[in-house]
């Protein structure tokens, strides 16, 4: 991952905060493959890019309009 990546990218936590949902929530859509693509950046880091953030959303809209 380079540094301009780590810079656009959020926690888990601060992805749950901006579309309000609970981490237990992220967790289950992570587990049920729903959720956006974490990257490990760290022994205890978890990332989720700008791009996998709006590939993920754009999925899920395109989900909804069919």
């Amino acid at each position: 991952m380079s540094d301009q990546q780590t810079k656009s990218a959020s926690t888990i936590a601060e992805f749950c905060q901006r579309w309000h949902i609970a981490r237990s929530t992220f967790y289950e859509w992570l587990a049920a493959g729903h959720a956006p693509r974490v990257l490990k950046v760290g022994p205890k880091r978890r990332v989720i890019t700008a791009e996998d953030e709006a590939d993920w959303r754009a999925k899920r809209e395109a989900e909804a309009a069919q």
